[in-house]
């Protein structure tokens, strides 16, 4: 009898009824859509609601923090493969998804002043991971999930554009000519299929960790969207990674919330040894879920492991009340004694490692678009895919953990967005113009009713084994070849089985086999993918290849089904790869270095390429002219063995094998271009913006349309300009690098460039030289861009801020209850006093630009007074961190406040108000029940200015004209102003030496003359950046008449502004030696040291004679200082 089909038409489809599926559907019935929504169980019953720890937002109610700072964290608990585009869109977005879950009603739990409260997890921290751990998720005791899912349950429920098709498990998209019309579900609790066509449909159905045998996951997470996916035709990425957590119940799975950890859980091994520290000393046991995941695997592996199997550690919570984790960890008291029947108070928790969290999935855009490979990299249309489910790819090889209910929020919303930006609800399909597709959906469904019967729990549970074995914490060649071997035969099985029973009803039977038939699709590429990524990144972790090789794949990892419905094979597509921005998010100081045309006779022709080498080597940098005409990969390998490449190109072609961009390391350098011509991302621009302002150094492109044509490529380096005809690309913050390749000459063909300022215009024409009259229009350009780069650069060294410390806490007026005592006795408390507000120095800091974003500081007021003589409670004060050699000057900038010279050194500006007295303080002879209380001091508050000097190795200090800045020039790649003239330079300029491996930054302090310390000359400004240099070169003008006045001068105004500057080492130097005969250059000497005591160098800076034994002697000085590579 054939089955009853019902029709079905909806605006949206979405297959899945968890946090990001919910999320959606609201949001999209919100906008006029009609929304059908299909789940295999009930709402409830989804995974969401298991969610424990919290959701990120960089909110900054405990701590200062920043969507950057977040971002950071992610991108590197993602081992750097995580497509850095969505970690913006996510950590952007995180406030406005908080704002909107607490409008909602989620009841995080909350700090007494009402703001969201926010609790420290493993891998969260403050200023690009140099910081302390960040207060950042925001949760709901330890039930987060559910608090989400049970109030968008009840807004959804009871919008009437939405239909829920609760217990229906999908079965196939209706697919056509690469576009998805719809779905057929399995309606199991009536008996019949449904077919629904729709203009939209997205994919929300969680991931897929339940392919093995230990997992904390729900039973339905048996990866339904990716056997959706592969049967439509659609690849599956990054399933290799699978992240594990640390903490689960042994054996049973059941999840120990980080929060655990968060509270001051340790794990012990058998030796009631705390290991982590072996693993990770600064963060222990709050270091990211893979380290800490490893570490316990390890330590059973090595026979550390407890209990009669040794197969678990222990976690210590015994430190805690009860009262404690009944009150904050509810979930775990109760899992503690329900599954093993202790206290967590007072026993000690049998804890391993569990599957946790899938990271890959079916590929999206960053809009949540899904992509397949083929020959080349399609769009789906009218098919989505978010959540678990969905390779977006903000988690890469490892999620940062509490950022996995942000991400179903956050691209719930941008995915309804787009659609709704995109069009209008679309009309509703009623009718499907190929019925044919829909039949042979069905017919290959009812397929399965063949009366060959194989108990499908059991194959599950092979599977599940098998897994868990050799695909688990950790992998190797063997061990993957192992699982091969035992896969393939219940693949086999599993294809020549089916369902006896033939109910459409309830029926147990067809759901576990329908279940393990995704669950086999998912386990294959999962073993297939591990097998192909021979290295350990994030959550994959190869014994056989325990390092990580960028080189060779920093690549997402596509598992392509050549045949329509059976994957057979691991292809890695490189246009897929990582959008990752390299290593500016460790901490180096890394700037562009790469060019390339597509021309290999264009590359070696360029007339001005020497001179740019030349000035780009002065900066560590290195430049390379390749052709990008390969035509195959043994090319490029034979070309990475030749020079030293730690990074893989950006962008690769699969279909013609042409590299179009490369990123090349000799020196300390990095590629900064994107290759789908357009701008680079506010988080990395931004960032790789502040890379150049720390290295002083201003460094631009004039590229204001980013796009490759044919046209000049320009660079500007200090003052000079290099034009080259190639292909452009790049952005204003950057240098750019030249690239271009034929198909995109032969689309956009040779156009002009056309740079505007004002009512002129630059016109670069690809075939002409450049013109006088552009150049100076270019120069103009110059100028604008340097001048913000100024005033960026003064964005990161002063700040305005307000202060306001915390109300002191009124006293009480309150009386005990007693008898025979009148009105029973005054007990009124005392009220608390307010925060105060401490300035912290902290040498891991260089900028002030956080108080730019942030200016208001407010410390706690203090707690009330209370009855029984009980005060209230008096608050810690903020602390404000600022970097080594920051000024605190009040709001008119005319007193100086405090002056941070040392690291650590602490500055408290503000005292908190005092408590007022209560009413047990006013009790006398003759009134015995005062009813008077005193009210707590106001804060204090204060506007101030922070100043931050500038900090350099060495400053080069002398009268104007001294030969300065030719000193600067001749020893580093900076291009100060040098002329015959006084006063050339008004502000520093710095340089970098390189010298025997190692580098010190000079700064160019402008000429100070007499009477600098009172301000004349602009020299007192100069005189405070003196301040902060460590040693100091004197440079003297060998062909003045009084070379001995010259030096006192200088001299008397360094002792006269402050006592730290005449303790300054100083190395004398008398330049200009070259306009002097032997004898003339030997008076000077004796009469100069005369008045000084110590060497005296003879130097020219002109013909650069002596300067290296200078600057020996200047790194043998301040290697002996301090402060020398902090």
């Amino acid at each position: 009898m054939p089955p009853v089909k019902k029709y079905h038409n909806y605006d949206l489809i979405i297959i899945g009824a968890g946090g990001s599926g919910l999320a959606a559907a609201i949001y999209a019935a919100k906008n006029g859509y009609k929304v059908a929504v299909i789940s295999k169980v009930h709402p409830m019953y989804s995974h969401t609601v298991a969610a424990q720890g919290g959701i990120n937002a960089a909110l900054g109610n405990i701590t200062p923090d920043d969507w950057r700072w977040h971002a950071y964290d992610t991108i590197k608990a993602a081992d750097w493969l995580a497509d850095q585009d969505s970690v913006e869109i996510m950590c952007q977005q995180a406030v406005n998804a908080i704002k909107m879950l607490d409008e909602i009603g989620v009841q995080f739990n909350r700090r007494r002043d009402g703001l969201i409260d926010q609790k420290i997890y493993g891998g969260q921290s403050t200023h690009y991971g140099s910081g302390e751990l960040a207060y950042r998720a925001c949760y709901s005791d330890d039930r987060t999930g559910s608090s989400i899912m049970n109030k968008l349950y009840n807004i959804a429920a009871t919008l009437d554009k939405i239909t829920f098709f609760n217990y229906n498990f999908a079965i196939e998209l209706i697919m056509q000519d690469n576009k998805c019309y719809g779905i057929v579900s399995w309606d199991i609790e009536h008996g019949l299929l449904n077919i629904i066509y729709s203009a939209n449909t997205i994919i929300a159905t969680g991931g897929y960790s339940q392919i093995y045998d230990t997992s904390t996951s729900s039973a339905i997470c048996t990866g339904d969207g990716n056997g959706l996916a592969v049967k439509a035709g659609i690849n599956l990425q990054d399933m290799e990674f699978v992240q594990f957590h640390p903490t689960a119940i042994n054996q049973i799975g059941v999840l120990i919330t980080e929060a655990a950890r968060s509270a001051g859980g340790i794990l012990l091994n058998s030796h009631n040894q705390r290991f982590m520290v072996k693993y990770a000393p600064k963060f222990m046991e709050l270091a990211s879920r893979d380290i800490v995941a490893r570490a316990i695997a390890t330590e059973i592996a090595l026979g550390a492991g407890c209990g009669v199997h040794q197969d678990h550690v222990l976690l210590d919570l015994t430190h805690l009340t009860a009262e404690y984790i009944k009150n904050n960890l509810p979930t775990v008291f109760e899992n503690c004694q329900l599954f093993l029947k202790i206290d967590p108070s007072k026993s000690l928790i049998p804890i391993a490692p569990a599957a946790h969290y899938t990271m890959g999935g079916i590929p999206t855009n960053k809009f949540c678009q899904v992509v397949k490979f083929a020959q080349e990299e399609l769009l789906v249309e009218s098919l989505y895919a978010i959540g678990e489910g969905a390779s977006t790819s903000v988690h890469g090889a490892g999620r940062l953990g509490c950022n996995s209910l942000l991400d179903l929020i956050v691209f719930a919303r941008l995915t309804v967005e787009n659609l709704v930006n995109k069009a209008d609800p679309a009309t509703p399909r009623k009718n499907f113009s190929n019925s044919e597709v829909v039949e042979a959906i069905v017919n290959r469904f009812l397929g399965h009713f063949n009366g060959k019967q194989e108990k499908a729990h059991t194959l599950k549970q092979e599977l599940k084994l098998l897994m868990q074995k050799n695909v688990g914490v950790f992998r190797s060649h063997n061990n993957l070849l192992e699982a091969i071997k035992a896969f393939d035969n219940i693949k086999q099985v599993y294809n020549n089985s089916g369902v006896q029973d033939s109910s459409l009803l309830w029926n147990s039977e067809l759901q576990a086999y329908l279940e393990v038939g995704n669950m086999i699709v998912s386990a294959e590429a999962t073993i297939y993918s591990a097998l192909w990524r021979c290295e350990s990144r994030g959550a994959h972790w190869r014994n056989d290849y325990p390092g990580r090789d960028d080189r060779n794949f920093l690549y997402h990892t596509i598992y392509i089904n050549h045949a329509r419905r059976v994957p057979d094979s691991v292809f890695f597509f490189d246009e897929k790869e990582a959008k990752h921005s390299l290593d500016q998010f460790e901490g180096k100081t890394i700037l562009l270095v790469f060019w390339a045309t597509w021309c290999a006779a264009c590359a070696k022709e360029m007339p001005d390429l020497d001179i740019l080498q030349k000035d780009f080597r002065k900066l560590a940098f290195e430049i390379i002219p390749i052709s990008q005409d390969y035509q195959s990969i043994e090319v490029v390998q034979q070309y990475y063995q030749n020079y030293d490449i730690r990074y893989l190109p950006l962008y690769h072609d699969f279909k013609n094998q042409l590299f179009k961009a490369f990123g090349i390391v000799g020196l300390p350098t990095a590629i900064l271009i994107n290759p789908d011509g357009k701008k680079l991302s506010d988080l990395i621009a931004k960032r790789i913006r502040g890379l150049a302002v720390e290295k002083e150094i201003p460094v631009y492109s004039f590229v204001e349309d980013v796009a490759a044509s044919g046209g000049y490529w320009l660079a500007c380096i200090g003052d000079k300009i290099y034009a080259s005809k190639s292909s452009i690309i790049g952005s204003i913050g950057v240098i750019s690098a030249g690239f271009g390749f034929p198909t995109a000459i032969n689309k956009l063909g040779i156009e002009r460039r056309v740079y505007t300022e004002g009512k002129n215009k630059a016109i670069l024409d690809p075939f002409q030289p450049v013109q006088e009259k552009d150049v100076k229009i270019i120069k103009n350009l110059q100028k604008q861009i340097h001048e913000h780069f100024i005033d960026y650069v003064k964005e990161r060294r002063i700040a305005k801020i307000y202060l306001k410390a915390g109300n002191g806490g009124h006293g009480a007026v309150s009386f005990r209850r007693e008898k025979y005592i009148d009105n029973g006795g005054p007990d009124g408390g005392d009220g608390g006093r307010g925060g105060g507000i401490i300035l912290q120095s902290n040498a891991h800091l260089n900028t002030l630009v956080n108080f730019r974003y942030k200016q208001h500081f407010k410390a706690e007021n203090g707690e009330n007074g209370k009855g029984a003589n009980r005060s209230g409670k008096s608050r810690a004060p903020i602390i404000l961190q600022v970097p080594v050699g920051t000024q605190i000057f009040s709001e008119n900038a005319d007193f100086l406040l405090y002056d941070f010279i040392a690291d650590q050194q602490s500055f408290e500006i503000l005292k908190g108000g005092k408590g007022g007295l209560g009413n047990s303080h006013f009790k006398s002879s003759i009134n015995q029940a005062p009813r008077r209380s005193t009210e707590g001091e106001v804060g204090e508050e204060l506007w101030v200015n922070l100043r931050l000097k500038l900090i350099s190795d060495v400053g080069l200090i002398g009268l104007p004209n001294a030969g300065k800045s030719t000193f600067l020039a001749s020893t580093t790649a900076a291009k100060p102003k040098i002329a015959d003239y006084p006063f050339t330079t008004l502000t520093p300029n710095l340089g970098v030496v390189y010298l025997d491996n190692e580098e010190f930054v000079i700064a160019d302090i402008p000429g100070l003359i007499e009477g600098a310390s009172l301000g004349h000359g602009l020299g007192d400004k100069f005189l405070k950046h003196i301040e902060r240099c460590n040693v100091l070169i004197h440079l003297l003008d060998a062909t003045s008449e009084n070379i001995q006045a010259n030096y006192l001068t200088i001299r008397n105004e360094l002792n006269s502004y402050s006592d730290l500057l005449e303790k300054k080492i100083e190395i004398i130097c008398l330049n200009k030696a070259d306009a002097l005969l032997e004898q003339e250059a030997q008076v000077k000497l004796s009469q100069l040291q005369e008045v000084v005591k110590g060497e005296i160098f003879i130097i020219s800076s002109y013909a650069k004679t002596g300067l290296n034994t200078v600057l020996k002697k200047t790194l043998e000085t301040i290697k002996g200082s301090a402060q020398f590579g902090e």
